[in-house]
């Protein structure tokens, strides 16, 4: 079944009538007289609501909860709360509304995380970032057995500052210049606590490192929470 609606001057109005019963026992009183009515469509738009997150996936090694944010309704306000060091809740303080217009589900994407590696620095050949990450104060084991990222690992960046305050294109380091999307480890080099990845297609440059400027972290995606949205 469908619901067809037409916009014009003329729709909804009436032509000319035509009397088919004159019909019986009205009232003599003339001042009193029946009406007609017409049948009316309402169309309510913009009426989905966000009005319940719940937790997928609960992430690990949280320190404090992630902030939560909704990149194609960025007015929705989400509170996560942690169980142990895991997301265990999530509340919906401003609900937002149009999501009959965005994809189903709406994607909710942790930001702020506490967990992960931290980075030490950055740089960039045009295609590929480098990624200098904190490690231990030994360092890695030689043979790489508890560095924390292996080829083809899908991974989350965020907090990297640059130089740069905007680019003529796309550009960065971090997801979040990229519309939150998640890179793939190219290589790894543990004896230099270093990865790459490829920026190939999404932007032209990372940009230069600003240390002041820069609380980077590099989380892998299966430390990442997942939501559902309700």
């Amino acid at each position: 079944n469908g619901l067809c609606r037409l916009y014009d001057d003329s729709v909804g109005k009436v032509g000319e009538s035509e009397m088919l019963r004159i019909g019986y026992e009205y009232p003599s009183d003339k001042t009193i007289q029946p009406t007609v009515d017409l049948p009316v469509v309402v169309t309510v738009s913009n009426n989905f609501i966000l009005g319940e997150v719940g937790v997928v996936t609960a992430g690990r090694n949280y320190v404090s909860p992630p902030d939560l944010v909704v990149p194609d309704r960025p007015e929705v306000q989400l509170t996560a709360e942690l169980s142990g060091t895991s997301v265990g809740n999530v509340t919906v303080d401003v609900v937002g509304r149009g999501f009959n217009e965005v994809p189903n589900p709406p994607r909710i994407i942790p930001v702020r995380n506490s967990n992960g590696i931290g980075i030490v620095s950055t740089s960039s050949n045009g295609l590929t970032n480098f990624v200098t990450l904190s490690q231990p104060t030994n360092g890695w084991r030689a043979d790489g057995s508890d560095f924390p990222f292996a080829v083809g690992d899908r991974i989350y960046v965020e907090g990297v500052g640059t130089a740069q305050t905007a680019f003529a294109t796309k550009g960065g380091y971090n997801s979040e210049n990229y519309d939150y999307t998640l890179f793939s480890v190219r290589t790894r080099n543990p004896s230099l606590s270093q990865i790459t990845y490829s920026i190939a297609g999404l932007g032209t440059t990372g940009g230069t490192f600003d240390p002041d400027t820069s609380a980077g972290r590099v989380i892998s995606q299966k430390d990442l929470p997942t939501f559902s949205a309700l």
